[in-house]
């Protein structure tokens, strides 16, 4: 691989926080240019939201990657794009968070984000000599701790994808992360900006 690309990374997104902080820690250390991120968008149905975060942090949008099956299938297919386009990483902003309780991390889910990233590295070595690292940054974090790293990087969580509030699915997520963001001491607006008194770090 060439210098360029080394530095290309694939971010797969559902347009959650977690995504949006991976995406946006990839681009600023992302030294290949506007093509040195490259996004996967995991639902078909929040492509619009998932367009303005890739042109927000010059991120090229690759195609979808629909929930079906498991995990393990998911990153395969993309591990295997990532060879074909000689990205040599993919960032799978997975984490154990706990919907309800933005302290706790549900360990399980952690260690079975953990080996499946590992087993599929595995998997993609022995299929080809230009194998890309899967990346599980966020596996052991809570919302709190992703609700600070977002904060910490200055974004708006107005930018994801249940901004708007108009379906039951979205009224959940806003509540869940409006209460990651209370404890991390940020607190939101119903739109998800951060108030006028939110606390600055």
């Amino acid at each position: 691989m060439t210098g360029g690309e080394r530095d290309r990374v694939i971010v797969l997104s559902d347009g959650d926080v977690a995504s949006l902080v991976a995406l946006k820690s990839a681009a600023e250390m992302a030294q290949g240019g506007e093509s040195s991120v490259l996004l996967v968008p995991r639902r078909a149905d929040r492509l619009r939201v998932l367009s303005r975060q890739a042109a927000a942090h010059r991120a090229e949008i690759l195609e979808t990657v629909t929930e079906s099956g498991r995990d393990a299938d998911m990153l395969l297919a993309v591990g295997r794009r990532a060879g074909e386009k000689r990205v040599s990483r993919v960032v799978w902003p997975a984490h154990g968070g706990v919907a309800g309780d933005p302290e706790s991390v549900d360990l399980d889910r952690a260690s079975a984000i953990a080996n499946t990233a590992l087993l599929v590295e595995r998997l993609l070595e022995i299929e080809s000599a230009v194998a890309p690292a899967i990346e599980v940054p966020f596996a052991d974090l809570s919302d709190r701790q992703i609700a600070e790293l977002a904060a910490d990087l200055g974004l708006v969580p107005g930018e994801v994808w249940w901004t708007g509030r108009s379906s039951d699915d979205q009224v959940l997520a806003a509540e869940r992360w409006g209460a990651a963001f209370d404890a991390a001491g940020v607190p939101l607006r119903a739109s998800g900006v951060p108030r006028a008194d939110a606390r600055r770090g």
